[in-house]
């Protein structure tokens, strides 16, 4: 009797359809604008995949769509990836295969590459968000804000061109005329515009001019003023200086009145401690009176005597000082 052996051969055969496939992008970490990526594919298939709709604050300038509808060649396609402010932190880009010439890209195949956004804006970016400034009376304090990854609004002010950059910010008048100390715009030059309100808003423009440091000036000065009023600052700047801080702060502006010539200070007589001007600077003379407490200021270009009866109590004696005309 003879024994018939059959041999059973069974084939095992790898099917991808609805597998995911692996992705890589050459640079995971994107930036505020334009980033070129380019991504690998674990299978080195020629095809043609479709590429998701991106996120908010996400965009593919530089393809068709949607749909997106684009060529891999050797498991490797590069395309702009465009990123704004309004990013999420975290967020994919999701691949489909449609056709493939290798069965490690079947049709239906996805992919998702994981990314990373670092744009994050100013937070005075937008006029809706300006920063608000507050206003000193007899000295100025900068306040340093970041310029990084700041945005153009598209609002262009009378004096200036489009392309700038801009910041916001915003402040009620104490006075009809206030001046804005600069320590760094930043750059050469920069433009300012004031609104009454948001110019998208329906804001309208009150002034607008440019700054030029290198010329000596460092402030600029806001006029006719409706005390009690908000208004709105745009500070204008080129590009390439976006990174550098901007150090500005506002002061109220002095009103010029007229004083004696030589002033005496003494706790009785024609020139007691009790007369009242307007305060920019400080200078600081041996005594001590209740001047600094009642707001007296003396102009810095006359003479401030003590009368030989006052007495210093061996404390310093500083006297606020206004440019007034003797």
């Amino acid at each position: 009797m003879k024994r018939l052996i059959s041999s059973i051969v069974v084939c095992f055969l790898s099917l991808n359809s609805g597998l995911a496939l692996a992705v890589t992008p050459s640079n995971s970490v994107t930036n505020c604008g334009t980033n070129t990526i380019t991504f690998t594919f674990d299978c080195a298939f020629d095809g043609t995949v479709l590429i998701n709709n991106p996120p908010v604050g996400i965009t593919f300038p530089g393809l068709s769509g949607p749909p997106y509808l684009e060529t891999v060649t050797g498991g490797v396609i590069t395309f702009d990836i465009e990123v704004s402010g309004s990013a999420s932190t975290n967020y994919n880009v999701n691949f489909i295969v449609l056709s493939s010439n290798m069965g490690c890209a079947s049709n239906n195949d996805s992919a998702a590459a994981a990314m990373t956004s670092t744009c994050i804006l100013p937070p005075n970016d937008a006029c809706v968000d300006a920063e608000v400034l507050t206003i000193g009376s007899s000295s100025c304090s900068y306040g340093v804000y970041s310029t990084t990854n700041a945005t153009s609004s598209g609002s262009v002010p009378t004096c200036a061109n489009p392309g700038f950059l801009d910041l916001w910010y915003t402040f009620n008048a104490n006075n009809s005329t206030v001046v804005m100390e600069f320590g760094s715009l930043p750059g050469s030059f920069a433009y300012y515009a004031l609104y009454d309100a948001c110019p998208g808003n329906g804001g309208v423009q009150v002034s607008c001019a440019i700054m030029v440091p290198g010329t000596g000036a460092t402030s600029a000065t806001f006029s006719n003023l409706t005390v009690g009023t908000d208004y709105i600052l745009q500070l204008l700047f080129l590009s390439s200086e976006a990174g550098n801080d901007q150090e500005i702060c506002l002061q109220s502006a002095t009103v010029t009145s007229s004083c004696d010539a030589n002033l005496t200070i003494s706790t009785n007589g024609s020139n007691p401690p009790n007369t009242s001007y307007q305060v920019s600077n400080n200078i600081i003379t041996s005594g001590t009176c209740n001047v600094v407490g009642n707001g007296i200021a003396f102009d810095a270009g006359n003479s401030v005597l003590l009368n030989s009866g006052f007495s210093t109590g061996g404390n310093n004696f500083e006297v606020l000082v206004v440019g007034c005309t003797p």
